[in-house]
């Protein structure tokens, strides 16, 4: 059976189309969820094979410049930060300039950090940092914090992500953490990765509503989410995984068959889906009402701070 049915020149250009599509919904590809879009469109073959032989056709594709090199990612296990922990500044500066800049104040519009004033500091923790890039929309729009664990982060992590929960609750927030994994054992079992989090955070005495975001079996039957490509290496380590079994009984508690899913399939099937569901569950804990009324009072503070700057420095400048 041939791995590219329909030609790999015409994988090529629908792997171009569907990268676009994606960048669109301010979602980063990848190859993996390019991979799970042209498989389920008759392009390629499921099989991990044809997800190797993908990644060279794309490489030699770059090298000719037929595929743009800044189209697909490959992120790397960084925290991208959010700006719940900045604070506005008052003006300051006595000039000519600074009298400009200080009317200018008056002026423009105050934008606060989104989560400044608000009761609740979410993150969205996945699982591998190879998807980040899936979630890079909810950074740039939304000011959150992305942190990729690579797995089962380790017990120094998770103490340093204690304290700085411990702080922002001694600052009056309340603390909710957005988890994506994988549909394995290692992602959602007892003593997957999901449970994981949750028990350092009760060991640390820090209260945390962690919320399954996904993969969830209910996102896989809503959308017949397809499984792991055979013969890839993690479908492979599954049965191996201590937590193989723990992980047959949730299958059959839920009804549906104990087949690994990978959030890439998600993403990359159902890009707009995908986004629909992070933001409905962001949505949930911001307050837009509270919101406003937070920026109206630094309109009006700054307001009145900037209008004191005028007067003084138009006072110096006589």
């Amino acid at each position: 059976m041939k791995l590219a049915p329909k030609g790999w020149n015409s994988v090529i250009e629908r792997a171009l189309e569907v990268c676009l599509e994606l960048k669109k919904e301010g979602i980063e590809p990848t190859l993996r969820s390019i991979f799970y879009r042209l498989s389920s469109e008759g392009f390629l073959i499921h099989t991990q094979n044809a997800y190797k032989v993908l990644s060279k056709k794309i490489t030699e594709a770059r090298l000719k410049g037929f595929f743009p090199w800044g189209l697909l990612v490959d992120t790397s296990r960084d925290q991208f930060l959010g700006k719940d922990h900045l604070l506005l500044l008052p003006i300051d500066g006595i000039a000519t300039i600074a009298l400009e800049r200080a009317k200018e104040w008056i002026r423009s519009e105050v934008k606060p950090p989104l989560w400044y004033g608000q009761p609740y500091h979410v993150e969205i923790w996945v699982e591998k940092d190879a998807v980040v890039g899936y979630f890079t929309f909810v950074n740039k729009e939304w000011q959150l914090t992305i942190f990729p664990s690579r797995g089962f982060s380790s017990s120094t992590w998770m103490y340093k992500k204690s304290r700085e929960f411990l702080g922002l609750i001694r600052s009056g927030k309340k603390i909710v953490v957005l988890v994506a994994v994988d549909f394995d054992p290692s992602g959602y079992s007892e003593g997957g990765i999901f449970q994981t989090y949750k028990r350092y955070m009760d060991h640390f005495g820090i209260p945390v509503k962690f919320v399954h975001l996904m993969i969830k079996p209910e996102q896989i039957r809503k959308y017949d989410l397809p499984q792991v490509p055979p013969g890839s290496p993690s479908y492979r380590r599954i049965v191996n995984d201590p937590r193989y079994k723990s992980w047959l009984r949730l299958c059959l508690e839920e009804g549906i068959e104990p087949k690994p899913v990978e959030l890439d399939a998600f993403c990359g099937l159902y890009p707009k889906e995908f986004k629909e569901t992070v933001l409905r569950e962001i949505k949930k804990w911001f307050d837009e009402s509270l919101y406003k009324q937070v920026v109206k009072k630094l309109e009006e503070k700054r307001k009145k701070e900037a209008e004191g700057w005028v007067k003084k420095i138009e006072e110096l400048l006589r």
